[in-house]
């Protein structure tokens, strides 16, 4: 960024600026015709900002006439309450001879303090331009405020951008308005620089309860909502239709049924994930004037259309003045299509026994459905052991009948092994209790749930009353073994409750593990340096909730690859459609290259199995044909964290579990191994040499902190043609080709 100098140095300082300046300029302009190569995409017609090589965007000035650029700024109103919304209003003009693209958000959007475009998946587009809004103190991703331009903007074309931010805690900062390519040069900040003052929202009426049921329903049927607010304030508090117990229908608003806001009125409110514009549609008034010291339950209801799973949540707001609280009593409702069969009950009982002793399990099923669900053994009251299987018992899938079954945590094999049918057909409207035991041998403390599936179909219902179990094993006079005795193995644990590649033959084992030495790694030639390296900054680092890696990650064949290694297999390079349930929020890999395309599979690998016991590498794994997939890569095109909009903290999304010149272990839990949850390993490209720095850094200070990632961020860039990956869920090397799974919709 450009600053004027002094002249009231002197003469000599003076010609001294000059002669530096001229010096720094040469320089600059040296190097930016090496970045330029780099940087092919760029706008021919626009003048190049000034670029800074270690950091990318970079921040810079428009200056000249032919650059596009901000020439309005209104923040509004300076003064405000938290839970008002700060207006935006940013005017751009392209002075270029080009048409600028850009990207969503669209002007409108309206964020709440705290999140990000990040937060609210609207992930940085190479080239695209958009403007942000960025404060003093911030911390994280600078200007989390950012807005497209709605469309692209022609040459000579001046447009007026809004948005809004709702302001949640008291302040007095000053904001500022800039203007982004994105992922290659800020060319304006600091413009239309306001002082924002946010005092306190008067009063003190909060909700202090929240219900929501069931949280389970069918389409058509009611959400029913009670929410208790209390006045703490030494006023009354006024308020306004719709009265308590009125009933709304699935995309009605206060306003669309005559309820206009009443300024100054006090409402209770029902917002949720993915609502339009807007905010909390659903309001009831307190039903009357709430005197100081009293509270009112209101209750109301929302008849519920949409079969979906999403957030609700409730809301206290003083109407065009401030929302007094918001985010109360946050909820995952689930509404299934009309004419579906449905889990409406599950109980597990005790939540605490002994080694030996049952447990026992109860699930309600209610045949919703116009059709006899059809079912098979074992009967309801079957008592399995644990460790038993329908298959191991005998009762292997009868395509197209439906049963319940029990899965849980951390299982290994075959999903939902507890199964138990229907009794008998279930006729249309009928309900019927399925009750059966398992037999608990193992101490443990984990989480079981149940599902409901038509065999070799579809699953109906997954994780319905999900439950902590603590079975409590004898006592043992056996000495526990120190860390270093514990070399169990977690290559191929079982898929746990993400788990979703399911296969329709189980195939043989794979070979017996033999004695080979542990192998050194061999790293390909390294490629040439970035022309434009990201900072560190552009990386954060999160806690790590595990205990570290019980030894050195580079010497730990969870985390290091090259120390299994793969080898080439013949196997289709094409998506692989597999039968199973679906996590709709799995990892998805088209995510690891800016475009996000279906991505042309160069070539197929398996990779090694692990001996933990003599700490060396085994035969092939054999649980599927493909364990490393080859991606067509473009030479320098950058390379992404795989998309997962699960948010770990702060807006990030996976950890750094290892990282090398050519290879990255990304995790998407936040614990140091890859016993639970999603592992990503990405090999053969060239990793962002800030990003091994960040690592080494964590690396060796106890791994109690590890870099953090967000889904499409920047990790390295391609080398050749090809781009290598593997997925795991809970340990398990799956099948990268899986279009259900990592490629959904492809």
């Amino acid at each position: 960024m450009r600053h004027p100098v002094a002249s009231t140095h002197g003469a000599l300082i003076g010609l001294m600026l000059v002669g530096l300046c001229i010096l720094t300029s040469s320089a600059v302009i040296s190097w930016l015709a090496v970045s330029s190569s780099v940087q092919g995409n760029k706008l021919a017609a626009l003048a190049t900002p000034t670029l800074n090589p270690n950091r990318t965007p970079v921040r810079s000035q428009a200056v000249t006439a032919t650059e596009p650029q901000i020439i309005a700024v209104t923040l509004s109103p300076a003064t405000l309450n938290e839970g008002d919304l700060l207006s935006v209003s940013i005017t751009v003009k392209n002075n270029s001879t080009t048409s600028i693209t850009s990207q969503d958000p669209q002007p409108g959007f309206v964020y709440n303090e705290g999140e990000t475009f990040y937060t609210r998946n609207f992930p940085d587009v190479h080239g695209a331009f958009r403007i942000g809004i960025d404060f003093d103190g911030r911390s994280g991703i600078d200007h989390p405020y950012r807005w497209g331009l709605g469309a692209p903007l022609a040459p000579g074309e001046t447009r007026t951008i809004t948005g809004a931010i709702r302001m949640k805690n008291p302040q007095r900062v000053n904001y500022w308005a800039g203007l982004v390519q994105e992922q290659v040069a800020w060319w304006q900040d600091r413009q239309g620089v306001q002082f924002i003052t946010v005092n306190g929202a008067p009063g003190n009426a909060q909700i202090s309860a929240t219900t929501f049921s069931p949280i389970t329903l069918r389409s058509g049927d009611t959400l029913n909502v009670s929410i208790t607010v209390v006045n703490k304030t030494n006023q009354t508090l006024e308020t306004q239709g719709p009265n308590p117990g009125f009933v709304y229908d699935e995309g009605d608003t206060f306003r669309s049924r005559g309820f206009a806001e009443t300024r100054g009125a006090f409402r209770v409110g029902i917002d949720f994930d993915g609502r339009g514009d807007i905010d909390h549609p659903y309001r009831w008034g307190l039903g009357a004037p709430l005197a100081p010291g009293q509270s009112a339950t209101i209750t109301g209801a929302i008849r519920l259309k949409t079969a979906r799973t999403i957030n609700y949540w409730a809301g206290l707001v003083r109407e065009q003045i401030a929302w007094l609280q918001d985010s109360a009593g946050v909820q995952s409702i689930r509404v299934t299509a009309a004419g579906s069969p449905q889990i409406t009950t599950v109980t597990f009982a005790p939540l605490s026994l002994a080694v030996d002793n049952l447990l026992t399990v109860s699930i309600t099923v209610r045949n919703d459905s116009s059709d006899t669900l059809q079912t098979q053994a074992p009967d309801p009251g079957f008592v399995y052991n644990e460790g038993d299987t329908f298959y191991t018992r005998g009762f292997a899938e009868t395509r197209g009948a439906v049963r319940v079954g029990v899965d849980f945590d951390g299982r290994s094999g075959i999903d939902h092994p507890y199964r138990w049918g229907l009794g008998s057909p279930l006729a249309p409207g009928q309900t019927r209790v399925v009750s059966g035991a398992i037999r608990m041998k193992l101490g443990q403390s984990r989480n079981y749930f149940a599902g409901m599936v038509q065999e070799q179909v579809a699953w109906l219902q997954d994780r319905q009353g999900t439950q902590l179990i603590q079975v409590i094993a004898p006592p043992t006079n056996t000495p526990t073994s120190g860390p270093t005795a514990t070399a169990t193995k977690v290559n191929t644990p079982p898929p746990g409750p993400t788990a979703t590649a399911t296969k329709v033959n189980t195939p043989p084992p794979g070979p017996t593990a033999t004695n080979t030495p542990v192998p050194t790694p061999t790293s390909p030639p390294t490629p040439s340096p970035s022309d434009t390296p990201i900072p560190i900054s552009y990386y954060g680092t999160i806690t790590v909730l595990s205990a570290p890696t019980d030894r050195p990650a580079a010497l730990h064949a969870d985390l290091n690859l090259a120390l299994r290694g793969y080898a080439p297999t013949n196997a289709a390079l094409n998506l692989i459609d597999y039968w199973g349930p679906t996590d709709p929020i799995a990892v998805q890999l088209y995510g690891i290259f800016a475009d996000q395309r279906t991505s042309r599979f160069s070539a197929a690998y398996r990779v090694y199995d692990w001996n933990w016991e003599c700490n060396c590498r085994a035969g092939l794994i054999g649980d599927w044909a493909v364990t490393l997939l080859g991606l067509q890569a473009s030479n320098g095109e950058t390379v992404r964290v795989p998309i997962r909009y699960a948010d770990m903290s702060n807006g990030y999304h996976a950890i750094v579990l290892y990282a090398d010149t050519d290879r990255v272990t990304l995790k998407y839990t936040p614990d140091d191994n890859v016993i639970y949850g999603y592992t990503v390993h990405l090999e053969g490209f060239t990793v962002e040499p800030s990003l091994i720095a960040l690592y080494n850094t964590m690396n060796g200070s106890g791994r109690g902190r590890l870099p953090a990632v967000r889904s499409g961020q920047i990790v390295g860039r391609a080398v050749g043609s090809e781009v290598k990956v593997a997925i795991r869920d809970s340990g398990s090397f799956m099948d990268p080709r899986s279009r259900k799974d990592w490629w959904m919709g492809r």
